[in-house]
């Protein structure tokens, strides 16, 4: 009897492994950043310095490119009228890109969705390290850094705006713009990797027995 109740108790920790893994997540909201405040080349930064670290994912500024062109402008965190239009927290890039690192969050990220709104100019989308330079998001190869890219775009106002969803094994994600806004930045692992350990555990134990 001694026995039987130490698999059990086995199965419950692995059964509550899975669950806890299941409910893990890393979302950069940017509300801890002050309202109207900026951050780039004419406020002292460089690309390379930190804006945030929430969630245990680190975000950094760094250059926007276009072509020959390089810059490394302004953010705005949630004053932009435009850029309300997806939520208030929203930030707002002009010429300058964010890179998101998830060395830290504590999982494997094999999924990363953020929200957008585009009202001008080129975007850059970079995934492991790979960067696409784009007129539209919705114009994104359907593979970048071995990553598998969704856009779902649709009107936003004059302008447009949507959600992109990145599947597979994720390490870094850059995002930025030209006339850009972003929100909602979320990372998560595979749902169906994570239940497969409660089966397995479960398995274990019943072949023990």
């Amino acid at each position: 009897m001694q026995h039987r109740t130490h698999r059990n108790l086995a199965l419950v920790a692995v059964l509550a492994t899975a669950g806890s893994a299941a409910g893990q997540s890393a979302t950069v909201t940017f509300d801890g950043l002050t309202p109207g405040s900026q951050f780039g080349n004419a406020f002292g930064d460089s690309p390379g310095d930190q804006l945030l670290i929430e969630d245990g994912v680190v975000v950094t500024l760094e250059n926007y490119t276009q072509g020959a062109f390089t810059g490394f402008n302004s953010a705005t965190a949630h004053t932009d009228p435009v850029a309300q239009a997806i939520s208030n927290d929203a930030i707002r890039l002009s010429n300058l890109s964010l890179l998101f690192d998830y060395s830290g969050v504590g999982f494997q990220v094999t999924q990363v969705t953020f929200d957008y709104a585009d009202f001008g100019g080129g975007e850059n989308l970079g995934v492991n390290g790979s960067i696409v330079e784009l007129n539209l998001l919705s114009s994104a190869p359907a593979t970048i850094g071995g990553v598998n890219v969704f856009v779902n775009e649709g009107p936003l106002g004059n302008n447009v705006g949507g959600t992109v969803t990145l599947t597979g094994n994720i390490q870094s994600v850059l995002l930025g713009g030209q006339e850009f806004a972003i929100d909602n930045v979320r990372a998560i692992p595979t749902p169906g990797a994570l239940a497969g350990l409660g089966v397995l555990g479960l398995a274990a134990t019943r072949r023990r027995r």
